[in-house]
């Protein structure tokens, strides 16, 4: 900010002369260098809100499609999960996807749900008890039991409350995976094991004087089902075969969810043998997410490369530069509006930094590595019904959905190459030869989104590097400049102010002079 140093400008005090416009007329020439080093400095300012503007969008774009956690994104694996499973009971089981999972139907007989092991110690057992024991036993994977035990505890003169929090206490620190909590529905405690299956199994003990009150064991259960594909193939689980301590079982790229069972018979190993209505599970394909995902990744990425091929081929008219003070003043808002839109085409014309992101991008776009291609199956965007627009001026690099049925048969008939050819090499440090989106990521993290990238080092944001960016340094030390220029201004105009002061002074003493003699002829006549 300009230090204004001010003489005393009195001025036009004889009437002599006309002090402010013998000013201004000879300072004109410095009050132009002031202003053309303001213009120039606006234009910088306009160069980084065009920057940040594009930024923003790289990086909304960015965090939407090219993370693993994006809203939209076409990294994560689930999104090319296209098999879709509608049950016929939902409230027996259901089935979700993973990537590899094939389009088949099943049907599911359920005969037992595995399930914790849990007892219920009842208020009217509390009463007459005054000790509680208990011990829980669990199986490694050999079968060998080990039990823990915890001693009596005394019960007399306690509420519930009391007696949940003290067996607690002692499941935590005896490691034992169980919870006690008072139980609303049957009034009493409720002690469940933390996990499910049959090699869990607890006892608790009610006694008073020494004579047993209750002693209830109760152990957990193991999944009994069975899963028949249309084929005929079964799939059984049991306490012998597939063991299973879960209502979750993921076969072949299917978990199936089961929530109850189908009334169906079992052997004495826990094997289905028949009996009850089992549930039908169809298997369908269903791409519309991942289609739709797609269509809106394309719209966005023409939005994107549309404002910065707008920026790159904007003709510049210099005759149009940012608007001095002096000017602003002779004209309408409407009118500094209309200037200063047009003083603000064509500042990032050919610029080297929007030319290497736009090139970068249309690059990725092409899933091409080197001579071949990214997915092995030959598979790109334009055999997708994803066509390049042929305009090679401002939509340079642009696509759109050109066949939208070709696009939701690819989807359908050859999702794995679609994968390949989005994803390819995910996780690769060179991502020369990945897919279309882990180069697109690799493009915008170098030169926009990145810390070290380069429109943050160039430009920064409101939010880093906002001060010490290149442009930033620029903008500051043109300010300085302004700053002194206007301070060397202000001096020039003061001396000069200064120095017409003295010369009216010494002209209204002529002046006077001079009267004073024309009277003194005028009274000798």
């Amino acid at each position: 900010m300009s230090n204004v140093r001010s003489v005393n400008r009195m001025t036009g005090l004889s009437g002599l002369l006309d002090t402010d416009s013998l000013v201004t007329a000879s300072m004109k020439p410095y009050k132009l260098k002031v202003d053309t080093q303001k213009q120039n400095e606006q234009v910088l300012e306009w160069k980084q809100e065009q920057y940040r503007t594009i930024m923003k969008s790289a990086n909304d774009f960015y965090s939407k499609y090219l993370t693993v956690d994006g809203s939209s994104s076409l990294l994560s694996t689930k999104i090319y999960n296209s098999v879709k499973f509608t049950s016929g009971n939902s409230n027996v089981v259901t089935a979700t996807t993973t990537s590899g999972a094939s389009i088949d139907n099943y049907s599911i007989s359920v005969s037992q749900l595995a399930s914790k092991a849990s007892t219920t110690l009842t208020s009217t057992n509390l009463t007459a008890a005054d000790k509680l024991s208990f011990s829980f036993s669990t199986k490694d994977s050999s079968g060998t039991p080990t039990t823990t035990s915890i001693d009596d505890i005394t019960t007399t003169g306690k509420t519930q409350s009391q007696i949940v929090s003290e067996l607690n206490t002692a499941f935590s620190t005896k490691g034992i995976a169980a919870t006690a909590k008072i139980s609303d529905f049957s009034g009493g405690i409720l002690i469940q094991s933390n996990n499910m299956g049959s090699d869990l199994s607890f006892t608790a003990k009610l006694t008073s004087g020494g004579a047993s009150i209750s002693s209830q064991t109760s152990t957990g259960k193991n999944l009994h089902a069975s899963i028949t594909k249309a084929d005929g193939s079964v799939y059984n689980i049991s306490d012998i075969e597939n063991k299973t301590t879960s209502n979750t079982k993921t076969i072949d790229g299917v978990t199936f969810n089961f929530a109850d069972t189908t009334d169906a018979n079992e052997d004495s190993n826990g094997k289905i043998t028949g009996g009850g209505t089992p549930v039908k599970l169809t298997g369908t394909t269903d791409v519309s997410a991942l289609k739709d995902r797609i269509t809106s990744f394309i719209n966005d990425y023409d939005t994107l490369l549309s404002s910065i091929n707008t920026k790159l081929y904007e003709t510049r008219d210099k005759n149009y530069m940012p608007l001095t003070d002096d000017q602003r003043k002779e004209m309408s808002d409407t009118q500094i509006t209309q200037w200063e839109t047009k003083a603000k085409t064509g500042l990032l014309r050919k610029d080297d930094s929007l030319t290497t992101i736009a090139e970068g991008l249309k690059s990725a776009m092409q899933g091409i590595f080197g001579s071949t291609l990214i997915s092995s199956s030959g598979l790109t965007l334009e055999s997708m019904g994803i066509k390049p627009v042929k305009d090679y001026t401002d939509k340079n690099g642009l696509y759109n959905i050109a066949d939208d049925n070709t696009l939701t048969q690819t989807l359908q008939n050859n999702l794995e190459a679609v994968k390949e050819l989005f994803t390819k090499n995910a996780t690769a440090t060179d991502v020369s030869n990945s897919g279309i989106i882990v180069k697109l990521a690799d493009v915008v993290n170098k030169n926009v989104t990145g810390l070290s990238s380069t429109l943050m080092l160039k430009v920064g944001t409101d939010s880093y590097n906002t001060y010490n960016s290149d442009l930033a340094k620029q903008i500051t030390s043109m300010k300085s400049q302004i700053s002194e220029m206007e301070d060397d201004l202000t001096d020039r105009e003061n001396k000069l102010y200064s120095k017409y002061a003295t010369l009216e002074s010494a002209l209204s003493k002529l002046q006077s002079q001079q009267n004073s003699l024309s009277s003194y002829f005028a009274g000798s006549n």
